[in-house]
């Protein structure tokens, strides 16, 4: 298994799953990968007001460079970017614009609520959903072990929180990312991480469950969110017809990122703790 620091102090908790199963954190605490993993969110937060489209492209349906491939998505209310790496041409990336994730505690309320909305009005088929699970409270490893379980979750990596006392009487959170190996989900040294002073739990999970299993999962008093946009993001990227014939030729493959909205929670005080954190 592979343990990683991604934020430590002030900062967005937003882990980019991807990058981190193919690269390193190396360096000082709050370096790491993905974007701004060590930024502050911005602006101005969104209303709580329902937001009802799914897909709807924010620059009105016109293309970018790529030709019939947008610049944006926009789903429940969260602005999507869409972009080609560089460094991987054969990649479509489809990843949240970070400054929309400064959202008030109805907002946060609001855009879970939605999240049954869309399985109900989509077609999940029968097969396995990708899941960005968003934890309503740390979870030990032992009761996440036993919630995997539970909902037959393939975890891909979760992310557990830690929290540092600072000068003063605040602490600063710190955002660990755990990889199982060899499906070995919970490593010794994990359980170790676990015996430290300041550890607190599992607080989000990212991988796949049975289509079938998600509105038990949606139901479950220990999450905030089981956020499935990421397959009906793909599926509207799907609806332009160069993206689907590249796709269907292997030329392009799509690749999406969800964040899980623990370190909103916190900040909107859904999530509070016996001691004071740092913003």
């Amino acid at each position: 298994m592979t343990i990683r620091l991604i934020t430590k102090g002030c900062g967005l908790a937003f882990a980019c799953l991807l990058l981190l199963l193919l690269s390193s954190c190396e360096g000082e605490a709050g370096t790491g990968p993905g974007p701004a993993a060590n930024e502050s969110a911005s602006g101005d937060g969104a209303s709580a007001d329902h937001v009802d489209a799914i897909g709807r492209p924010s620059n009105g349906g016109q293309g970018s460079s790529s030709g019939d491939i947008p610049d944006t998505i926009e789903m429940l209310g969260l602005e999507y970017s869409v972009n080609r790496p560089e460094d991987d041409p054969k990649a479509i990336l489809v990843s949240p614009l970070l400054q929309n994730l400064q959202w008030s505690a109805d907002r946060l309320k609001d855009y879970a609520a939605q999240m049954d909305d869309l399985h109900r009005r989509g077609d999940a088929g029968d097969g396995r959903l990708p899941v960005t699970v968003t934890l309503g409270r740390p979870l030990g490893l032992e009761a996440f072990e036993e919630f995997a379980g539970r909902y037959g979750l393939e975890v891909d990596g979760y992310q557990l929180r830690g929290l540092e006392a600072q000068t003063g009487e605040t602490y600063d959170r710190i955002t660990y990312m755990a990889v199982p190996r060899s499906g070995v989900l919970i490593s010794e040294q994990l359980r170790l991480l676990a015996e430290s002073p300041g550890f607190v739990g599992v607080i989000a999970v990212y991988g796949s469950m049975k289509a079938e299993d998600y509105a038990q999962l949606s139901e479950d008093p220990d999450i905030f969110v089981a956020d499935i946009s990421s397959r009906y993001l793909q599926d509207e990227l799907m609806k332009h017809e160069q993206v689907r014939d590249m796709v269907r030729d292997e030329v392009f493959r799509i690749e999406v990122k969800v964040p899980n909205l623990y370190w909103e929670l916190e900040d909107a005080g859904i999530v509070t703790y016996d001691v004071p954190i740092a913003k």
